[in-house]
């Protein structure tokens, strides 16, 4: 008895090297036939066009990993992949860093700290400039109404933008971005020490800084004291952590 599932599992075997597959045009075309990688669309956010968030837990990290490599060779990856590869480049920094203890001195970094810093499960902003230094790129990090200008290689690679406790990349239509923020944003010299102590600052450079971050001079309707205001400023530098 013909089993007629069979025959037409047969046919179907001989017909699919005449259809118009993507395989079978590029062989025609001479053309190799690659199969298409399987993009790991659930890895990241697209704010809009030009701004990207991961969402791994060490937005930090696979941030930094993004600007560096690029977006493509992120979405690229097994999500499954994604701690075994960053645990595995985070001991990789700190052989990195170990080598580099004259260049780390030189820029006044300290290394035991940045080390600590790599090892947590979410690294923190300190460990930033160390990044750079080891790629050898510059990135600018905005954080709501201050940023800080990480010129530490000789590539620059885009933005990391912190605000509103959402942390985001931006690589395009760059320029005019850091224009308008370095002309209304407070910028931080030192990431590991944002601000000096009071007695550094004159009563009118704090008031400037309050302007620039948006932070109101009086209290009831009677000015806030120099102290006030110093520490209001310092804890709004300070409580900017992922």
């Amino acid at each position: 008895m013909v089993n007629h599932n069979c025959v037409k599992e047969h046919i179907f075997l001989k017909l699919e090297e005449y259809m118009f597959s993507s395989k079978n045009i590029a062989a025609l075309t001479k053309i190799n036939y690659i199969e298409k990688p399987r993009i790991n669309k659930r890895s990241f956010k697209q704010n809009d066009a030009t701004m990207f968030t991961p969402l791994n837990k060490d937005k930090i990290f696979w941030s930094m990993f993004i600007l560096i490599n690029g977006l493509e060779s992120y979405e690229i990856l097994n999500k499954n992949d994604h701690f075994k590869i960053e645990t595995k480049t985070k001991i990789d920094y700190i052989d990195k860093l170990r080598g580099m203890k004259s260049v780390l001195k030189e820029k006044k970094m300290r290394r035991s700290l940045i080390e600590a810093d790599i090892l947590n499960d979410k690294i923190s902003f300190i460990s930033l400039e160390a990044i750079c230094v080891i790629h050898d790129v510059s990135v600018i990090l905005v954080k709501n109404n201050n940023y800080i200008d990480i010129n530490k290689g000789a590539k620059f690679v885009g933005a990391l933008i912190y605000e509103n406790g959402c942390l985001s990349i931006k690589t395009t239509n760059i320029d005019n971005y850091i224009n308008s923020i370095k002309d209304k944003y407070y910028e931080i010299v030192n990431i590991t020490k944002p601000i000096r102590a009071i007695s550094a600052h004159t009563l009118s450079e704090l008031y400037n800084i309050c302007l620039k971050l948006k932070i109101d001079l009086k209290n009831n309707d009677r000015k806030k004291t120099k102290q006030q205001i110093y520490n209001e400023i310092k804890n709004m530098l300070l409580s900017d952590e992922i």
